[in-house]
């Protein structure tokens, strides 16, 4: 299933003034295209080593021109703050080896320079303040027995929450809520306490039960013998553990090669499990057999002629 997760977050950069990179502190060096560029990096007046996010995207851009490096830097940074809860952080400077300012004169000539400097204040980290979640369609708290890994009290973290969200999903799915979405309904941050707080409402959708299984690569085994040989019964709850059992019946039969992972599939108004499968290599022997009651004293009896064999590998 998908996650749909949408959250808006606001990043500031506000250029300042003077400021040029002291050649005494130590500096990240970053291989580009166009040779070696030195990076200095401060968070609040104190150098501190570059997100690596900053670095490689510095590294990938292939061009140290004044505009690119500029625009590249403040949306790296500005990604690397919200997702990390820093909703207050500014890019207070980015300087040049020359003294120049990127993005004091937008359509200056391209920046020649090696040397690197930027100046953040990420200010606080935020905390989860309250982290509300509802099923939006179904009376029954079908969440009353989630127990959360993350949430209040926490140090925000875009990755984390969006962990937990993908773990309320699985949770429904494994009641058979396969096709449960999750949309972020209010998402407020508190400048004078560093926290925020979340609303998500969940749409769990119908409870699904399977009305048969559809099997498909077919070219040697009877469609008809795929619903026993899987195990999955008409009526019932389609969850992973459901899917996972029924790949596991179809490979023990030892008629397939590769077997699919499950998959709902929606036919005429009514879900299906659906496999994808490669059948094993079949060689064949034509034989013909019969009985022959012997003849004489001994009356030895044998199973004479020829029928037919398949053997799988």
């Amino acid at each position: 299933m998908f996650l749909l997760l949408t959250l808006f977050f606001f990043f500031s950069a506000t250029p300042a003034v003077d400021g040029r990179v002291p050649e005494q502190l130590q500096a990240d060096q970053i291989q580009v295209s166009s040779g070696e560029l030195t990076i200095r990096y401060f968070r609040n007046g104190r150098q501190a080593g570059p997100p690596a996010t900053l670095k490689d995207t510095l590294a990938s851009i292939g061009a140290v021109e004044q505009t690119t490096v500029r625009q590249a830097i403040k949306e790296v940074l500005g990604k690397h703050f919200t997702a990390n809860g820093y909703f207050s952080a500014r890019i207070d400077s980015i300087v040049l080896a020359d003294g120049t300012q990127a993005g004091s004169d937008p359509k200056s000539a391209g920046w020649t320079g090696r040397d690197l400097a930027v100046y953040t204040s990420p200010g606080c980290r935020y905390v989860i303040g309250s982290l509300a979640l509802e099923v939006l369609d179904h009376d029954e708290d079908l969440l009353a027995d989630f127990i959360p890994f993350y949430g209040e009290e926490e140090l925000f973290d875009q990755a984390a929450l969006q962990q937990e969200f993908r773990r309320v999903i699985r949770h429904l799915e494994k009641k058979g809520y396969a096709l449960a979405r999750l949309d972020v309904r209010t998402f407020r941050h508190d400048e004078t306490t560093c926290s925020i707080n979340l609303e998500a409402g969940v749409h769990a959708g119908n409870r699904l039960r399977a009305e048969g299984v559809m099997v498909r690569g077919l070219t040697q085994v009877d469609a008809s013998y795929m619903q026993a040989a899987s195990g999955i019964r008409e009526n019932d709850i389609i969850n992973p553990e459901m899917l996972a059992e029924g790949r596991r019946n179809l490979e023990q039969t030892g008629f397939f090669r590769e077997v699919s992972r499950g998959e709902i599939m929606i036919w005429k108004g009514d879900p299906y499990v659906h496999y994808e499968v490669v059948e094993q290599r079949a060689n064949h022997f034509d034989l013909m057999l019969g009985y022959d009651p012997g003849t004489g004293s001994a009356k030895s009896a044998n199973i004479v002629g020829r029928g037919e064999m398949r053997i799988r590998n």
